[in-house]
């Protein structure tokens, strides 16, 4: 007779049967004849890694494109003998999956893999990102222009900043569009900006050096004097203010920030 186990103990005993093999589950689960316990529990466990997969490819569509369906099964299937979930949510269980193909021979060898994944996941976070009120010129037109150099700008709970190393975001893009990608390029240093814009639909565009030091101080909560200063280097003294409110207007026409503090 087998001895009674709590829930907790029956599911922590599943578990490691599915991530880590351990066959001490197999007394805990009633035999069914003609299918042994051993039998069902081999079922669950091949479809426990089919939804693991599924859910890498759902999140990860171009990436899957890009190698074809036996690279990507292999990947996904290293990945998870080396990634045993430990997240109550599919969406999570791909966050290292960047960092892997990064790390992990043979894949390390080919950088562009790591940043479509980046990318992807990136997407991901603009698409759940928390919703927000959104800021508008009227509210730029109603401060006091006194106050203007203390002003900080605070963005959309959805904006993400990106630098790459490879042409993956091209990559991705062509996919994206049903076209042949172009080959993969380790040298094409970029800038990017993902968010979800008033439409609700995600967004991204390049950015020009520029443009990402500026978002990436205003990210960091600079107010509008230290922004004017990060510019010294790349424009006339006369023109600084000018140059970062257009930036500014721009960010408020495209739906980027939030509120003005």
């Amino acid at each position: 007779m087998v001895e009674p186990v709590t829930l907790r103990e029956l599911q922590h005993s599943l578990m490691d049967y599915l991530q880590c093999g351990d066959r001490s589950a197999e007394h805990l689960v009633a035999e069914q004849p003609p299918i042994s316990a051993q039998a069902r529990l081999s079922i669950y466990e091949s479809a426990y890694r089919i939804r693991l997969h599924q859910a890498l490819e759902t999140d990860h569509e171009m990436l899957a494109w890009y190698l074809g369906d036996d690279q990507f099964a292999r990947l996904t299937e290293a990945y998870i003998r080396a990634n045993p979930s430990t997240y109550t949510s599919l969406r999570e269980y791909g966050n290292a999956l960047p960092a892997y193909l990064r790390r992990e021979s043979p894949y390390d060898g080919m950088p562009v893999l790591s940043e479509l994944a980046a990318f992807e996941r990136l997407m991901l976070d603009v698409f759940d990102a928390p919703d927000a009120d959104r800021s508008g010129l009227t509210e730029l037109q109603a401060r006091p222009a006194d106050t203007w150099p203390e002003m900080r700008i605070r963005f959309h709970p959805s904006v993400q900043l990106r630098q790459t190393r490879t042409n993956a975001v091209l990559i991705w893009q062509a996919l994206k569009e049903s076209q042949t990608p172009p080959e993969p390029d380790v040298s094409l240093q970029s800038n990017w900006l993902l968010w979800r814009g008033i439409d609700r639909l995600s967004q991204f565009r390049s950015l020009t050096d520029v443009e990402y030091s500026l978002l990436d101080a205003a990210l960091a909560g600079d107010d509008f004097a230290t922004l004017c200063e990060r510019l010294l280097p790349f424009v006339p003294e006369s023109d600084i203010s000018g140059t970062v409110l257009d930036y500014l207007l721009n960010w408020l026409e495209q739906g980027l920030v939030r509120h003005l503090d």
